[in-house]
């Protein structure tokens, strides 16, 4: 949905997510065991939501904001396969409960025959991550299903100093919190798997 009135403009939106996951009866590596896993199917459903408002508040200025809902699955083969325990059933392990993340954004935008500029500040959470943790010892990894945190600003800018040439620049930068377990505080930065490093970009065209 769309609606425009003056110099604001609204959009919102509504999905319907499902994901069906079938496993026949099964028994995990020696590494962990040689566990009988009982097989079965589980169903998964979620109403996702987003929100935005732009508003063109001066010639060539404007303003955002957005909210926004995601849907996905942990590493559903991760988490069958580290199965530890007898008497487990495809149905009932906690893991492979999805993943809801909540989005957030907020920024500025200006644009003129010389060039543009766009700076944004967001942030992304969810109450149960689906994080891949490695044994330092065994080299096995689990799936732990803890909070998650992250928060990043980007800046991208363009200037034409001449009808021939356009400079351009990029930087983003994010920061990333986890907790240990659940119930404890989010005072952990996540690692490189899930966590890039500062960017910056220039260019030139001629």
């Amino acid at each position: 949905l769309e609606y425009e009135v003056g110099s604001v403009t609204l959009r919102g939106g509504l999905r319907r997510e499902h994901a069906t996951l079938a496993v026949d009866t099964y028994t995990t590596l020696a590494t962990y065991g040689r566990r009988q896993v009982q097989g079965g199917e589980r169903s998964f459903d979620e109403w996702v939501k987003n929100l935005g408002v732009v508003w063109r508040f001066a010639p060539g200025w404007s303003g955002f904001a957005a909210y926004s809902e995601g849907f996905g699955l942990p590493d559903v083969g991760l988490v069958l396969r580290a199965v530890n325990v007898n008497g487990r059933s495809v149905e009932n392990l906690v893991a492979l409960q999805p993943i809801v993340t909540n989005n957030k954004e907020a920024g500025l935008t200006w644009q003129h025959r010389l060039g543009s500029l766009t700076t944004s500040v967001y942030e992304s959470s969810s109450d149960l991550s689906g994080q891949v943790r490695i044994n330092a010892a065994t080299g096995i990894g689990s799936v732990v299903r803890v909070p998650v945190r992250v928060r990043g600003l980007e800046f991208t800018g363009e200037l034409r100093p001449a009808r021939d040439w356009t400079l351009t620049a990029a930087y983003a930068r994010t920061s990333s919190v986890t907790a240990t377990a659940e119930g404890q505080p989010l005072d952990v930065e996540l690692s490189s798997r899930y966590q890039g490093p500062d960017k910056l970009v220039l260019a030139t065209r001629w």
